[in-house]
């Protein structure tokens, strides 16, 4: 039988402590500009620009991703609750090979106070 790109699911976790009060952490990482975490993997090119208008820190944004290639993809922020949880969701790829197989991609980052200046992210 063969699956429906829809019907695949995968999980990619991190798990990260470090030394910074929970709200230093999510200021920072939050509204970080994508170029600056995503340099490419494997076939997957780097992250060139995003076409924000305002600071990325609220939900119902939606942005222009550019890869190094041209190609684009369509970035929502779909929720936010500072300094605790942000989610946003990827689609609308243009390039060929990856619209193919993916659809969409969603993902959270979920950050937890653990004692004074320490942060999990998840």
């Amino acid at each position: 039988m063969e699956a429906n790109k829809s019907e695949i699911l995968k999980i990619a976790r991190v798990l990260e402590t470090i030394n910074v009060p929970i709200k230093v952490a999510f200021n920072y990482i939050q509204p970080v500009p994508l170029q600056n975490l995503f340099r490419g993997y494997n076939n997957i090119p780097a992250i060139e620009k995003t076409n924000e208008s305002e600071k990325w820190i609220r939900a119902g944004l939606s942005r222009t991703v550019t890869f190094a290639d041209g190609n684009t993809a369509t970035e929502n922020m779909l929720y936010v609750d500072a300094p605790s949880y942000f989610s946003y969701k990827i689609e609308n790829f243009t390039a060929e090979g990856l619209s193919s197989l993916v659809e969409s991609i969603e993902g959270a980052w979920v950050f937890i106070g653990l004692e004074e200046n320490k942060v999990l992210i998840d």
